[in-house]
């Protein structure tokens, strides 16, 4: 588990994990590392057909692994 000072720092060195369970309660941090993830790898052509942000509250678990399982539609993550 990477605290978040750690994860900005690792993304913005451009260290880019496959998947990312974010949590905790502070939206405005959790916000950031998304606001920096979709910067770093999200294209913005193709971001309706790669992007998704579900939460796990609201999300059913095999929804989720759906979603990690499906191959990047032109792109390359």
């Amino acid at each position: 588990m990477l605290k978040h000072q750690d994860l900005i720092a690792s993304l913005k060195q451009g260290k880019i994990l496959p998947t990312y369970l974010l949590f905790g309660d502070e939206e405005f941090l959790l916000q950031e590392v998304v606001d920096l993830l979709t910067a770093k790898v999200v294209d913005p052509a193709a971001r309706d057909f790669n992007y998704n942000v579900v939460y796990c509250r609201d999300t059913p678990v095999a929804e989720i692994v759906n979603f990690a399982q499906t191959l990047p539609f032109m792109s390359a993550k």
